[in-house]
């Protein structure tokens, strides 16, 4: 029953740790998020020395490649970001299972528990009622003396 119990606990920690995972890699991918933020600002930057240097051909190019960039950028990231959600709910599936496994396996063992406490009670109060009995008779005929039936 201990082996059970501990690879119950185990395959709980592995759950864990792949939440745990799965939440560094969603905070990975926010930062990613923010430093696309950053360059579309740094896009803006060039195209306003760009519209300073007068050359608007190479202006429009670099809007162009930036909002290719961002766009591949940001469908990456959404992509990304579903495939974490569909992780997190199946690792959040997983666990809810595990727990209840848990519940189930600590039932059995706590009714197994109760019942063999139960059955122990009883047979030590027969037991009990018979040595009673048995000290009265052999008092009775004298085959006893009064110190061992004390002990």
């Amino acid at each position: 029953m201990k082996d059970v119990f501990v690879k119950v606990k185990w395959r709980a920690s592995e759950k864990l740790e792949a939440a745990l995972k799965l939440e560094a890699e969603i905070t990975a991918y926010s930062g990613a998020i923010n430093l696309l933020g950053l360059y579309k600002v740094y896009a803006l930057h060039l195209n306003s020395i760009v519209l300073m240097s007068g050359t608007d051909f190479l202006r429009r190019k670099l809007d162009t490649l930036a909002e290719q960039r961002a766009r591949r950028r940001f469908e990456t990231l959404t992509t990304t970001l579903a495939n974490l959600q569909t992780q997190t709910h199946t690792v959040a599936t997983n666990v809810e299972q595990v727990r209840d496994q848990v519940e189930e396996g600590t039932r059995v063992v706590r009714e197994d528990i109760e019942k063999s406490s139960k059955e122990t009670s009883q047979t030590l109060q027969r037991l009990q009622w018979n040595w009673a009995t048995v000290s009265e008779f052999l008092k009775a005929a004298g085959t006893l003396s009064e110190v061992t039936l004390q002990t």
